[in-house]
């Protein structure tokens, strides 16, 4: 028996994971469809270099 609960808490811990990824990735959609300067304000990483700025 204890090892079909293990089983499930790996089956869980994946689904989590996968999750956790999609919502990174959808922040990360709409982060980059921000204009610009609000990239820059809010200190995105890239915001340079979708700027056009130095």
């Amino acid at each position: 028996m204890s090892g079909s609960g293990s089983a499930l808490a790996v089956l869980f811990d994946g689904v989590r994971t996968y999750r956790e990824s999609l919502r990174r990735k959808r922040a990360e959609r709409v982060l980059i469809g921000l204009p610009a300067r609000l990239r820059k304000d809010i200190g995105w990483p890239d915001s340079e270099r979708f700027s056009g700025t130095d």
